[in-house]
């Protein structure tokens, strides 16, 4: 069903959450944003909706990171995968096989495992209160966006599981009453287009309403010279909003509805070939073809020239996109008691999505009906939730109570055509339920100490519907009771999940404007199945527990014109769930799956600094630094000859080292106001890919896991972003020129890393230097 008519037909449902908010903490809020400069001369108050209701920042006993609006605009976040550039500990990236929006994040080293429907991230994405379960198409544009906040470490208590490494708690901007908004237009290299444009209409003082819109378009920056075709363009980004909100005087009512839709299309992602084995399947192809793959390679596979082709005959297959349609609508009341408030968070959001490449990046069914790896994968998603909660403060005790339901159904197919014309298709239909109930308590034991508190229990309940099968004559079944034989395929699996999470802090502000707390919390990442052909025994995995131990300082000194805030941190992942990607020649199928590896000890540290140097001048920078590893002996797996440990492989999506640095300088004008803005951000080299060889197969040599581990290791990189803005008080304009990766850095996001079972590694590369301007008026 498609998606537009089942949001014309919802009716109640996702929505901002609307917490109550501390009086002196709002106004603060409104006088000087999330984030900024403030005045020009004091580093601003930050408001925060960490721990689910309003407070200052620098007493908040939670490492979290916010970004209001003009940090956003200036920083030129404009996607959740963007935030990588501006929050230490965080890095963005993923397989080749995903797409630009799909949102694979890592927080302290914890990523998501793998890309598929039903594997649950442990960083949890809320907008406006409301949990994105899935990744796929999840890199929400960030239009007319009132605050971002990155919270680190497990949040299982307030934000529930899924929230190992932490979660993103993003808000829109809500109506208001009065009459105002913008349009803004842009241009830029590559014939990139953007429209925006954002108008709020109040009907009364007690009702109002908002509207946004945005599109965007771009052509390819990188070359296909087989099928003489640009890579890397967007065909179109369209996003939609509108909300409404109601406060009447006569009652003690705020009651808001959220409704969105987005829709995207792209041509495709650019992959280029790293490395060929001299002696694996895909080097042999080549010599099949008489052809020298060293010298194709360097003559074809350039940076931004991938070469990746099919001819299945499936139009669908044979022209690579990503094309995806996403939406929600929501209502959000709050009930203020006087002592207490009640709040009703209600949502609703679908999915439909479909992506298509040729994962091999391989030139060779441009001479002949041989293809290697396209595929063709389709996913749709529906998801309903329901949280309840109540709060309020009794004597020296500010105290939360809530529960939570959740339900999600989705079906996901992928056909590939794996070195046959035959369709191998992997055919799920999945579900899940999550009910939780939660409770947190802060106890005031003087105006400067606090103690805090909170437990939630969760059960999951989660189905999977798996259908393997191939085309080859007669349609035989790859996994479950009839693997090998022709039938029905499907093989229906079930399974029950339940967890704590728990937190305790003491917390202490020394002095006016220093404050220390110190914390421990523990959280869990759902169990789940793995929906590809996998082992016997390995058709589901369990969940993954996470412990830590947080200690953490925030200071503004000098009159708040210098700000610090350090969190140091040690964690413990047990049954820490971790990705397997692997060719199956018995049933010529590429196959990835979940398995329970080791416990996965890290430490770190992490830092976040503001100065005003002088008058008009901000600086800011951000660094971590990650150490983390298997504990000995723990990652344990069977082998032919036995168990075998692989506790010495390096922790996946776990970089040593992220940093950013920015400046910004405004100046005063007769006319108005301008400002110059550069930033950088560093994130260290990154293993995407380990394995160690069962020492009792001869088959497995050691030699070629070697090759494949260094190169399941993509090198660190650095992007240069600028942007100058001009501001005309009368009429209300901004000119703004501006550029993304001013150094044109190539780099690489993701990898697919065969070399052993196919003898082929596959890259792909990051955006190029990007560039242009945008004029917008404000009313």
């Amino acid at each position: 069903m498609k998606i537009h008519r089942k949001l014309l037909c919802s009716t109640l449902l996702v929505a901002a959450p609307l917490v109550p908010v501390n009086p002196a903490l709002a106004q603060a809020a409104d006088a000087s944003g999330l984030s900024g400069m403030g005045d020009g001369d004091r580093i601003a108050d930050i408001v925060v909706t960490a721990r689910r209701s309003a407070e200052a920042l620098q007493t908040t006993p939670v490492a979290v990171s916010a970004f209001a609006t003009e940090i956003l605009e200036r920083r030129q976040i404009t996607s959740v995968n963007d935030l990588q550039r501006v929050a230490p500990g965080l890095s963005a990236g993923g397989t080749v096989a995903q797409s630009s929006q799909s949102v694979y994040l890592s927080i302290r080293g914890q990523s998501q495992s793998t890309a598929s429907q039903v594997t649950d991230t442990p960083v949890g994405v809320y907008i406006n209160g409301i949990y994105h379960a899935r990744s796929v198409a999840g890199n929400a544009a960030f239009v007319d966006i009132g605050s971002v906040e990155v919270l680190r470490g497990p949040q299982g208590t307030l934000f529930g599981r899924n929230t190992t490494g932490g979660a993103l708690n993003i808000t829109t901007h809500q109506p208001t009453d009065r009459f105002e908004g913008y349009l803004k237009a842009g241009y830029g290299n590559y014939n990139q287009k953007e429209f925006e444009g954002v108008a709020n209409l109040p009907f009364s003082d007690q009702l109002s309403s908002r509207f946004v819109f945005r599109y965007g378009d771009r052509d390819g920056y990188g070359y296909n010279s087989l099928m003489d075709r640009k890579f890397g363009a967007i065909d179109h980004d369209i996003y939609t909003r509108a909300s409404l909100k109601w406060s009447p005087d006569s009652l003690p009512v705020t009651l808001a509805l959220v409704g969105d839709y987005a829709e995207y299309r792209d041509n495709g992602t650019i992959n280029v070939i790293k490395a060929l084995r001299s002696d694996g399947v895909i080097a042999g192809i080549f010599d099949a073809f008489g052809i020298d793959p060293e010298s194709y390679l360097a003559k074809n596979n350039g940076f931004y020239n991938g070469f990746g082709i099919s001819k299945t005959g499936n139009p669908r297959v044979d022209d690579p996109h990503f094309e995806s349609r996403a939406g929600g609508v929501s209502a959000n009341l709050d009930i203020d008691l006087g002592g207490a408030h009640i709040k009703s968070i209600t949502g609703f959001r679908a999915s439909n999505n479909n992506n298509s490449m040729s994962l091999d990046a391989t030139p060779f069914a441009a001479f002949a009906p041989v293809n290697i790896l396209p595929f063709l994968a389709q996913y749709s998603q529906q998801q309903v939730s329901e949280e309840l909660q109540i709060s309020g403060t009794s004597g020296p005790v500010d105290w939360v109570f809530g529960g939570i339901y959740f339900r999600e159904y989705g079906r996901a197919i992928t056909d590939s055509y794996v070195f046959s014309p035959a369709i191998t298709r992997n055919a799920n239909t999945y579900s899940a339920r999550s009910v939780g109930f939660f409770g947190q308590g802060i106890w005031h034991v003087t105006d400067a100490l606090r103690l805090t508190g909170g437990i939630r229990y969760t059960w999951d309940k989660r189905f999977l519907g798996r259908n393997d099968y191939t085309d080859l004559g007669a349609g035989i079944c790859q996994s479950g009771p009839d693997a090998g034989a022709t039938g029905d395929c499907r093989e229906n699996l079930h399974a029950k999940f339940s967890y704590p999470a728990w937190l305790a802090s003491i917390d202490y502000e020394i002095s006016d404007g220093i404050f220390t707390y110190l914390k421990t919390s523990g959280a869990s990442l759902s169990g789940g199945f793995n929906v590809f052909t996998t082992p016997p025994g390995f058709e589901n995995f369990g969940p993954e527990h996470v412990k830590d131990v947080e200690l953490g300082f925030k200071a503004d000194f000098l009159d708040h014109k210098v700000r610090t805030n350090i969190a140091a941190f040690y964690t413990q992942r047990k049954g820490a769930q971790n990705p397997v990607n692997t060719y199956n020649p018995v049933n010529n199928t590429l196959t990835e799956y979940v398995t329970n590896a080791g416990t996965v000890l890290a430490k770190g540290i992490e830092f976040e600094g503001t100065v005003l140097p002088w008058h008009g001048m901000e600086l800011t920078t951000a660094l971590s630094y990650l150490h983390s590893r298997y504990k000995k002996g723990s990652f344990l797996i069977p082998g032919l000859g036995g168990i075998f440990d692989r506790s010495g492989e390096k922790v996946q999506r776990a970089p040593k080292w992220t940093a950013n640095v920015g400046g910004t300088q405004t100046f005063d004008l007769a006319f108005g106001k301008a400002a110059v803005h550069l930033d950088y951000a560093y994130v260290s080299s990154q293993i995407f890919y380990q394995n160690t060889p069962d020492p009792t197969d001869p088959t497995q040599i050691p030699a070629d896991f070697a090759i494949q581990n260094s190169l399941g290791r993509i090198s660190g990189y650095g992007i240069l972003n600028g942007r100058v803005t001009v501001n005309l008080d009368n009429p209300n304009v901004e000119i703004a020129v501006w550029a993304q990766n001013l150094a044109n850095k190539h780099y690489y996001r993701g990898m697919y890393n065969a070399y052993v079972a196919l003898g082929e590694t596959i890259y792909s590369p990051g955006t190029p230097r990007l560039y242009g301007a945008t004029i917008s008026y404000r009313w």
